[in-house]
């Protein structure tokens, strides 16, 4: 979600990123309880559907920082060995 408000959430719903059949970046919440409850609200009405895994979390980040040339250096780290059984 930081990334989104960094690079505008306009300028990343433009990239036409979908997610589980639907548009990462929408102004609707689902219609499916089960992925509506990943859609955050990012700024008044638009939403950030966050309902994947840390993978297809940092592919899209990946590919907002590469679309958008914000720059960024991108790539994953661990935090604690002992996060594993929470992932």
């Amino acid at each position: 979600m930081d990334v989104v408000r960094y690079a505008g959430a306009e300028n990343v719903r433009k990239l036409g990123i979908m997610l589980l059949g639907d548009n990462f970046i929408s102004t609707e919440l689902s219609e499916n309880s089960r992925y509506a409850a990943g859609k955050k609200e990012i700024e008044p009405g638009v939403y950030v559907n966050t309902y994947s895994d840390t993978k297809t979390k940092l592919e899209q980040i990946k590919t907002i920082n590469r679309e958008l040339r914000l720059n960024f250096t991108v790539e994953k780290v661990m935090l604690s060995d002992n996060m594993d059984r929470f992932f």
